[in-house]
């Protein structure tokens, strides 16, 4: 025996729609607008975080520096790359103790 066939159910009903917002001009006074941007200054330069000096760009640099080359010859003599990973995070560790003391 065949299964009767039921008809498919109606497609539901559109969503209703909403009313357009009515736009109306939007006046700013001159004291307003001044106002608005000088709070937006205040903030913005309030979350500006402070650059990064002269003196610790090249401690940390040589840091860097430091580490690789200790990192690279202790490589190139020894071909042991955990060792040399140690020697070249000591260096820059060492160079980032002793760095700023003396610049």
């Amino acid at each position: 025996m065949s299964e009767p066939i039921s008809p498919t159910p109606p497609p539901p009903p559109p969503p209703p729609s909403r009313p357009e917002p009515q736009t109306q001009p939007h006046t700013h006074t001159q004291t307003q607008t001044h106002t608005q941007t000088q709070t937006h200054t205040q903030t913005h330069t309030q979350t500006q975080p402070e650059r990064l000096s002269l003196r610790w760009a090249l401690i940390l640099l040589a840091a860097v520096v430091a580490g690789l080359l200790a990192g690279l010859l202790t490589y190139a003599q020894s071909g042991n790359w955990p060792g040399s990973l140690l020697a070249a995070l000591g260096a820059g560790g060492a160079a980032l103790v002793s760095l700023p003391l003396l610049l």
